[in-house]
């Protein structure tokens, strides 16, 4: 006999405020070379106020058990200088950053506090080389971190439904990657490039197990190391007049590895992605376009990803002598951008599977006022970007 439904239902009103402030600075040296400097500064405070209610007798209640409130505040200060020179064939870049953060997790609910303050400096080096008209070659290596969004700081539990929920992680520290990269460019048309990186303490979902309600859920953590070794190649040809095509080959091979209670554990595996953009010129004002992509399955942290597709249709007219654009788009017109995957981890053994609204028909109007000159300044960056895409 079932029982009587449980009826939840929750609102989660947030406050982002995010300020920053930068300059950068500019100086020719020598003959071919410059210098540039800069800083920022950021500081940031989320409040989100998460308040569940049940539906118990005939009224809503507070469910004070899901109830919370979670406050994070955050200051960074930031340098950098870059030093860039030519030499004959030779583009040459270095530079040093350094960054400095403080930060502050409240959950005003229960009083659970944890402070956190580091600094980090991250180098940059880059070589060009045109060996001739039609090759050029490249050599890059940079240090770079990733901090976690804030929603994935708070302790409490989200409930997704009956049986799956999502909890966040105060102790989340930033991840930090290193990179290394080959190039090689022939006529502006086809590029390859094979490249190393090794991360450390990714942020990546981490399945857990509720044992006394038998739901499944997931968390927030530091995943041990990934390195990753991959290999790309991209053409860009003109097959016709009216007909432009891009493709992009990549394979790869990903080793994720991290020291568990049980001992350590290994998912590695490959990985191959293809896409290709087909461009074509209908009449001086209307173009089409055809996508086509494919990523086969591949290894994450805990997961295995199953493959998934996209192929999309667009067109765009151009009117009022291209101020004005019109476009229509069918996006995955096939309904292949599924997320399938599974978990082996511990004593956790399920399979994943979500659909998304991939499937649709998008229909943009755009009008370009004033001077395009104009506009391309206001679209600088303020140096506020980095926050706000944090704040999801």
């Amino acid at each position: 006999m079932l029982g009587a439904p449980e009826q939840l239902r929750h609102n989660d009103p947030g406050i982002i405020d995010i300020y920053s402030a930068k300059f950068d600075y500019r100086q020719p040296l020598w003959e071919n070379a410059r210098l540039e400097t800069g800083a920022k500064f950021s500081q940031s405070k989320t409040d989100t106020d998460m308040n569940y209610y049940l539906f118990i007798g005939d009224n809503w209640q507070v469910d004070t058990d899901k109830t919370n409130r979670f406050v994070y505040t955050e200051q960074i200060d930031a340098a950098y200088i870059n030093l860039n020179q030519r030499l004959d064939k030779f583009q040459l870049q270095g530079g040093l950053r350094g960054e400095y953060t403080r930060s502050k997790g409240e959950q005003r609910t229960t009083g659970e506090v944890n402070d956190t303050t580091y600094f980090n400096l991250f180098p940059t080096f880059f070589v060009n080389y045109e060996a001739s008209p039609k090759h050029t070659f490249g050599l890059s290596y940079s240090r770079r971190l990733n901090r976690p969004d804030y929603e994935r700081l708070n302790t409490f539990e989200v409930i997704i439904d009956a049986y799956s929920f999502y909890v966040g992680n105060p102790y989340l520290t930033p991840a930090y990657t290193h990179n290394v990269q080959l190039s090689h460019t022939f006529a502006q048309s086809l590029m390859t490039r094979i490249s190393y990186s090794n991360t450390t303490d990714m942020i990546i979902r981490t399945p857990i197990e509720d044992a006394a309600t038998h739901r499944y859920g997931t968390t927030w953590s530091n995943f041990g190391r990934s390195q990753n070794y991959s290999a790309m190649i991209n053409y860009r040809k003109t097959l016709a007049e009216f007909w432009t095509a891009n493709l992009t080959v990549q394979g790869a091979y990903s080793i994720n590895t991290s020291n568990e209670a049980s001992g350590e554990f290994v998912n590695e595996g490959g990985s191959f992605t293809a896409q290709m953009n087909n461009n074509f010129v209908i009449t001086p004002t209307t173009s089409a376009e055809v996508t086509g992509m494919y990523i086969s399955g591949l290894r994450y942290g805990y997961f295995g990803i199953q493959p998934q597709g996209n192929l999309s249709f667009g067109l765009r007219q151009q009117l009022l002598k291209n101020r004005m654009s019109l476009s229509l788009i069918f996006n995955d017109i096939l309904y292949t951008m599924k997320d399938k995957g599974y978990v082996r981890y511990e004593n956790i053994d399920y399979s994943l599977y979500g659909e998304r609204d991939s499937r649709y028909v998008g229909l943009t109007l755009r009008y370009n006022f004033g001077s395009t000159t104009v506009r391309a300044a206001r679209n600088k960056q303020t140096g506020i970007e980095d926050e706000a895409s944090r704040a999801r």
